[in-house]
């Protein structure tokens, strides 16, 4: 286990010096991406082993397009879950 640090995130998570990130009690990360995004293409849980990845098929054009993540099944489940607590 490395050194932590508090609040690496700004969401009160601990970044160590191996590089994992650790989510605060409470917070559940959906990651989405998708193949062809050069952004977010790939998963985050290497990094941050309690986040969700998802990937999703956003089409060959302009598959950055955030209204194409938001429109994701994934998302409109986590915001019902998180809605009803």
């Amino acid at each position: 286990m490395g050194v932590e640090y508090e609040n690496v995130t700004g969401l009160g998570g601990r970044g160590r010096q191996d590089g994992v990130l650790e989510l605060p009690d409470g917070i559940e990360w959906l990651n989405l991406h998708a193949v062809g995004d050069i952004v977010a293409q790939r998963g985050l849980a290497a990094l941050a082993p309690a986040v969700r990845d998802e990937s999703v098929a956003n089409g060959a054009a302009n598959p950055h397009n955030a209204l194409r993540y938001l429109e994701k099944q994934p998302l409109a489940d986590l915001i019902v879950k998180t809605s009803a607590v």
